[in-house]
């Protein structure tokens, strides 16, 4: 039984063991778990969040706190499983305060462009990072094609290939004169794009020689650079919306949302397009680009920064200021994910589909790290 005092008395908590259901604290919160599920109380049991059960046992049948507040849940399968941050659902890598500008993971390496920090990597099943060696001292860009070939991009045209998962790097002489970097994309057939302040630049030649995009851009530049898994190629503009290319980047043609700074773009295939704006508007597309619509969800004008594609109806938004949120019917409606999550200001992503692990890069407190199946778990609290 569980009985709490009036909400203007001097909180007390009273607790009996009934034998099914159990409470314990630590680190600040009491966990609380019944035949309906484990719950957590912050403010002493005036409210109260649902937290994922471990696989295959939906409620505890003991719940304890071990050395240094590690959470300990005996579930009804016979098993027992441990949370050692108190049932967070982001943990902070070892990498050091910085901003994470960008994040490549190729299968066996997470890495993160720091700018002024150069390019850092993580090492696998390792929180230590360390610096990458034969890189300029400023790397804004990472992007990887999944397999051993990595591309970076700094600024007034450095741009470096590694075809060896990064154990050398080659700086690439006839790159463009660009003055600023603001996208990278590799699709499947190993061509590389680059949104610049000159235009799009494209190379067929993993960066060995490359050639300028105007066709249907025109004078205008992009921002962000997404791909469908039918190769449809989808360009952000901070002026005029959306554009597409349906021929690897060749010719261009302008979706119909009106003209807003996109930020970030993402396709689930060739016609439900997500564009996330500089001024925290999200539109959907379920036809290609022809109509758009405003997604419902409540940033208040927080900047939209990326969009993750983590299966067929699942993706998640990084903002400026209010952190991620998780959609599972492909942007129709949100929730926010921001439980543990020391830093609200998201500027990057990375995800591995294999191990379901997502990464976020922010603006001050270095990579963050979360489990796509323990997301999914979250009961939902859609503004």
């Amino acid at each position: 039984m569980l009985r709490f005092t009036a909400a203007n008395a001097q909180p007390e908590i009273f607790f009996e063991n009934s034998g099914t259901s159990y409470m314990c604290r630590s680190q600040g919160r009491l966990f609380f778990s019944d035949q309906a599920g484990t719950r957590f109380s912050t403010d002493r049991g005036d409210s109260w969040e649902s937290l994922p059960s471990p696989p295959g046992s939906p409620r505890a049948t003991a719940l304890a706190i071990g050395p240094e507040g590690i959470l300990l849940f005996s579930g009804i399968n016979g098993r027992s499983y441990r949370s050692e941050n108190g049932g967070n659902t982001w943990r902070r890598t070892g990498l050091p305060n910085s901003a994470v500008l960008s994040l490549a993971y190729d299968g066996q390496v997470l890495w993160a462009g720091s700018g002024e920090n150069s390019l850092q990597k993580q090492l696998p099943g390792s929180d230590t990072w360390q610096d990458a060696e034969g890189l300029p001292d400023y790397v804004r860009l990472v992007e990887s094609d999944g397999q051993t070939h990595l591309y970076t991009a700094g600024r007034t045209g450095r741009f470096f290939f590694s075809s060896d998962a990064g154990s050398s790097w080659d700086n690439l002489p006839a790159t463009p004169a660009f003055n600023a970097s603001y996208d990278l994309l590799t699709n499947r057939f190993g061509h590389v794009f680059l949104a610049t302040d000159i235009g799009l630049c494209r190379s067929t030649t993993r960066g060995v020689t490359w050639e300028t995009i105007t066709e249907g851009i025109g004078p205008h530049f992009l921002q962000s650079l997404g791909s469908s898994p039918d190769n449809i190629l989808f360009g952000g503009s901070p002026t005029d919306g959306v554009y597409k290319s349906d021929d690897n980047g060749l010719l261009w043609l302008a979706t119909n949302l009106p003209p807003h700074p996109v930020r970030a773009i993402a396709a689930f295939d060739s016609r439900i397009i997500l564009a996330g704006t500089a001024s925290g508007f999200l539109f959907l597309s379920e036809d290609g680009g022809q109509n758009w619509r405003n997604s419902e969800i409540a940033l208040e004008e927080a900047p939209i920064n990326f969009l993750l594609i983590l299966d067929e109806k699942a993706v998640l938004l990084g903002s400026l200021g209010a952190g991620a949120w998780l959609s599972e019917d492909r942007g129709d409606s949100w929730r926010e994910v921001n439980r543990g999550l020391g830093d609200l200001n998201l500027i990057s992503g990375a995800y591995d589909p294999h191990s379901a692990t997502i990464w976020l890069g922010s603006a001050g407190r270095g990579v963050f790290e979360g489990d796509f199946t323990l997301l999914k778990e979250y009961a939902p609290s859609t503004r």
